[in-house]
């Protein structure tokens, strides 16, 4: 029994010391505020390599004075509430942190990403079948564009990535240079905005002078095409075409389309189809990279409504869909007849 007290006695002493500690580390913890505000840098998703990029930090409201700022990227510290970064000659995706710091304050991060470009086909882009195509360059801004026939007309075999309209991929310039560019219907189709059909009728829109908008009989034109000859209506699902379409190529030395077992890229036509996404909102929002490739008909669904198709990493056909003539922002091909 005495042997019981003791052994009692001292886990009560345990605990009580315990109890202390807990509470002297309570009392002697610091407590601070947080800076008010959000803090965030505007800093592109895309960036080709060797470019300046400036990092300008904002959003901290509170306090006003007295906030320091500084930015961590590529093992760099760069002190200042605007800083510039010079993208490294490699192609990756870089991390781009900023700290907002005050004394007395609980600091504030905010981190974004740079994927680094190099333009032309073989270097961020490998992958890209370009046999049995013709070449000519844009006398509007010089882009080179790579073309061959399917079917009746000559197709793009690249997309658009004429910056007199629409907006790249999360409006990084650097991303158009690969991927090529957004454009809503009604940019696509041009001012008159007017629904076409017919082979090769489409309007020229924003593609190059001699070159029109796909219509849904240039699609069904393609579609027989790569169906062996059989037609096909705009309307139907076109399966297992989608991944004729797709190429299966890559970025920055990366896979662009996830692995599927219901979708094998095979590229069976040289269309050279990649997943450069969509936007939405009027180029507010952008979705879609690396699992959706979406492109415009010029024949319109109805009055307000305009068609695209699309393919998707995970299935294997090519269906249309449709949507509002404004608000969303798809890829082009440009198309000619033979």
């Amino acid at each position: 029994m005495k042997l019981l007290r003791i052994d009692k006695i001292v886990l009560l002493l345990v605990s009580v010391c315990a109890i202390a500690v807990s509470c002297h580390k309570d009392d002697d913890e610091e407590t601070k505020p947080s800076l008010t505000g959000s803090l965030e840098t505007d800093v592109p998703s895309f960036a080709y390599i060797n470019d300046k990029v400036t990092v300008n930090a904002s959003g901290i409201t509170n306090p006003t004075t007295g906030v320091t700022y500084y930015t961590i990227f590529n093992s760099d510290t760069l002190h200042g509430q605007t800083v510039e970064i010079i993208i490294p000659d490699s192609l990756a995706r870089f991390t781009v942190t900023t700290y907002a710091e005050c004394e007395g304050y609980y600091s504030s991060v905010y981190t974004q990403y740079i994927t680094s470009v190099k333009p032309g086909y073989g270097n961020s882009l490998t992958g890209f079948i370009l046999s049995d195509t013709k070449s000519f360059i844009d006398p509007r801004d010089e882009e080179t564009y790579y073309y061959k026939a399917i079917g009746n007309l000559y197709w793009f075999v690249n997309n658009l990535n004429w910056a007199g309209a629409g907006e790249a991929y999360d409006k990084a310039d650097a991303a158009g240079s690969v991927f090529g560019r957004l454009y809503t219907w009604k940019e696509a189709i041009g001012d008159a905005s007017v629904s076409a059909d017919g082979l090769a009728q489409g309007p020229q829109g924003v593609c190059p002078d001699g070159w029109s908008i796909p219509t849904n009989a240039d699609w069904e034109d393609f579609a027989k095409t790569m169906n062996d000859g059989t037609s096909l209506p705009f309307l139907d699902n076109w399966d297992g075409l989608g991944e004729k379409a797709m190429i299966p190529a890559q970025f920055n030395g990366g896979a662009m389309w996830p692995y599927s077992i219901n979708c094998t890229p095979n590229n069976k036509f040289g269309w050279n189809a990649i997943p450069t996404g969509f936007s939405m909102s009027d180029f507010e929002n952008f979705t879609g990279m690396y699992r959706y490739g979406v492109w415009w008909s010029s024949t319109e669904y109805s009055s307000d409504k305009a068609q695209y198709r699309y393919v998707f990493y995970d299935q294997s056909d090519f269906p249309m869909n449709f949507t509002n003539k404004t608000g969303m922002g798809a890829s082009v091909r440009c198309v000619k007849l033979l």
